[in-house]
């Protein structure tokens, strides 16, 4: 009795150490930022203009050429979830320690096909999603979700209107009776197509 009692006491203890040294040594990859336009709120309808730019962390050496993540936007402008591959011959993206790596969606130098998405073509509240998808790593906080406020710039538009009509009337001059003001007529019709001026 004594002996299965120490038999079953070492092998919880065996077991114990195992899983205590896999989660010591588990590689987490995590999503640590998704920036856009420096977090301001977007106001461009030109891809390129509102760059998305990705951040990701590592906690031991990795090397992130090759692999995936998705991308999945929700909210006033949703894009279905799709899958982007990290540049297999940019040395940035090994990684000989812990460390962090970025990457712009739109860059032809990041990833093998960038994308050429407009993100924000609607005024609202829209959400970005990443989910970096290797299989290696143990899934702690390999996604994140950020809210973005589109505040596109409106269309031009007519905002001011003007119509107006001038008219010089003759005079003589009594000192010299030969020499009249030419009697004129103007008409003038303004547009200003500014969308700056709005309710100023």
């Amino acid at each position: 009795m004594e002996k299965n009692y120490f038999f079953k006491l070492s092998t919880f203890f065996s077991l114990f150490l195992v899983l205590t040294s896999s989660l010591l040594y588990s590689q987490d990859i995590s999503v640590k930022s998704i920036t856009v336009n420096d977090n301001a709120a977007v106001c461009s309808n030109a891809p390129l203009d509102s760059d998305i730019i990705i951040e990701f962390e590592t906690n031991q050496a990795f090397d992130f050429r090759g692999k995936t993540f998705s991308v999945l936007t929700t909210g006033a402008n949703p894009i279905a979830s799709q899958s982007y591959t990290i540049s297999g011959t940019a040395d940035k993206f090994n990684l000989p320690s812990s460390g962090t790596v970025t990457l712009s969606l739109y860059s032809s130098s990041d990833l093998v096909a960038p994308t050429t998405d407009n993100f924000f073509l609607n005024n609202g509240n829209t959400s970005i999603q990443i989910e970096f998808l290797e299989s290696d790593s143990n899934g702690i906080n390999n996604i994140l979700t950020k809210q973005y406020t589109v505040n596109k710039l409106s269309a031009p538009a007519y905002e001011n209107f003007e119509f107006g009509a001038l008219y010089n009337f003759p005079f003589q001059n009594p000192l010299k009776t030969s020499v009249y003001s030419p009697s004129t007529i103007e008409v003038f019709i303004n547009f200003d197509f500014s969308p700056y001026l709005r309710n100023k």
